[in-house]
This record gives structure tokens, C-alpha cells and sequence, in this order.
């Protein structure tokens, strides 16, 4: 990960690695995990942004935070064993206090616009989610390529609220940002969504495809970076053809 050891990017993971520090969650669920990918996909995004550096800063920390609780609460399970259900309990108190983090850091600042443009994104993600969960069929989804659709927004939604947020104009670095992170989210939530369906490996071909276009178009090395971060996709995929 050389991209990491960037200073400003070093810095912006300790400061929110210090807003969500809780021992006590530390001690029962484990250390928290800090979407790093996600950070430095912000920070590639937003880095041309010169003139609002610590503005930039503020808003990748407060995203940040709020896909931290998207993520936590993605763990929740709906019937848990008995001596989970305390653990399950805190994943949400957890998920609900990285969520809220946000406007804190937000609130701090007066950045009353932020506010409601990420308020905004996450009640948009969160009706996708809905509509996804609407989907789901016994193991798998009524409509797979729309599951995948509703999956990809939710991955890239916060992407597209600060894309919008700070007037980014270059289609393809958005475009590109949003396939970096559904592209990770992907693999991370491989068993909880389209694992195994043949939508799921033409869309990840796919997706990987036009980020190497862009990586080549754009001439861009820290693209190039993100890109080989990317994991190695390597699904378990059964196409209709082969009796499934």
C-alpha cells in the first residue's frame, strides 16, 4: 500500500481512528476497522482541490464515518444465536455512533450545506438497501442485475454526494472512484449479495475493464495504484449454460 504513506492520508486514518476509539468496543468486538481503501479513493478524488485542503479533509473523515456505520450495520445478522445477540447489539450501537459522528464533525465546522447534501446521500442509500432487501429470494435476488444495480449505488453513493458536493467535473476520475469502491465492496460482501450468479463476474469484468481504460486515458499513477490494491477476483460462478 505505498499510496498510504502519504502524510496527509497517514493523518486523515489516526483522525478517525481517534473519533471512533472506544475500549470497550475494542475489548468485545475487536479492534475497529478503518475503511482504508475508501479514504484513499476520497483523497484521489478530491486531492485536486487544492484550494479547500482542510475543507476536503474534513468532508473524506465525515464520509468516512458514515460508511463505517453503513458497513457495521451490513453485519447485523437477522436471527442470531443466543450468545451473539450481545455482540449483534453492539455492532449496531456501533454502527449507529460512527453514523452520527458525521455531524459532529460536520456541525463543528457550521457546514450546514454538507449536512444535508451527505443527509441526503444516506437516505438515498438507505432506500436502496431496502430495495434490495425487497429483491432477495429464498438465497439469492428475483432480479439479479437489478440487485447489482442497487448494490453498485449503494457502495457509490457517498462518492457521488462529495463528487457533486465539490463540483468535480471530470466524468471519468467520478466514474472511476465509484468502480474502485463497489469494486472492493464487491469482494467484501461477495457471500451477503450476488456471489455466485454469472451477473456478479460480468459485472466485476466489466467494471475492472473501465478502470483500466481510465487508468490508461487519465495517465494517472495513483490510479494505477488503487487499481493493483484492487483484491484478485477469483468467484465461484455457474453459468445458466451449466445447469444452474
Amino acid at each position: 500500500m505505498a499510496f498510504i504513506h502519504n502524510e496527509a492520508l497517514i493523518r486523515l486514518i489516526t483522525q478517525i481512528r481517534n473519533s471512533v476509539e472506544n475500549r470497550y468496543v475494542s475489548e468485545t468486538m475487536g479492534e475497529v476497522q478503518i475503511p482504508v481503501f475508501f479514504v484513499q479513493v476520497l483523497y484521489w478524488l478530491l486531492n485536486e482541490r487544492q484550494e479547500e485542503t482542510k475543507k476536503v479533509e474534513l468532508y473524506i473523515i465525515a464520509s468516512t464515518l458514515l460508511k463505517m456505520g453503513i458497513d457495521m450495520h451490513e453485519q447485523i445478522r437477522v436471527n442470531p444465536r443466543h450468545d451473539d445477540e450481545r455482540l449483534q447489539q453492539l455492532a449496531i450501537l456501533s454502527g449507529d455512533h460512527y453514523s452520527s459522528l458525521f455531524y459532529l464533525h460536520l456541525a463543528g465546522q457550521h457546514e450546514v450545506e454538507g449536512i444535508r447534501y451527505l443527509s441526503d446521500a444516506i437516505c438515498r442509500i438507505n432506500e436502496w438497501k431496502m430495495s434490495l432487501h425487497a429483491l432477495r429470494n429464498g438465497e439469492g435476488f428475483s432480479d439479479p442485475k437489478k440487485a447489482w444495480c442497487y448494490f453498485e449505488k449503494i457502495s457509490s453513493g457517498l462518492v457521488a454526494a462529495l463528487a457533486d458536493f465539490f463540483h468535480v467535473e471530470d466524468e471519468i476520475r467520478i466514474l472511476a472512484a465509484a468502480a474502485l469502491v463497489a469494486l472492493f465492496d464487491a469482494d467484501r460482501l461477495a457471500g451477503l449479495y450476488l456471489k455466485d450468479h454469472e451477473v456478479w463476474l460480468d459485472e466485476i469484468l466489466e467494471k475492472k475493464s473501465f478502470l483500466k481504460e481510465a487508468c490508461d486515458q487519465l495517465d494517472d499513477p495513483v490510479l494505477k495504484s488503487l487499481l493493483q490494491e484492487l483484491p484478485q477476483f477469483e468467484p465461484v460462478v455457474l453459468k445458466e449454460s451449466d445447469g444452474v
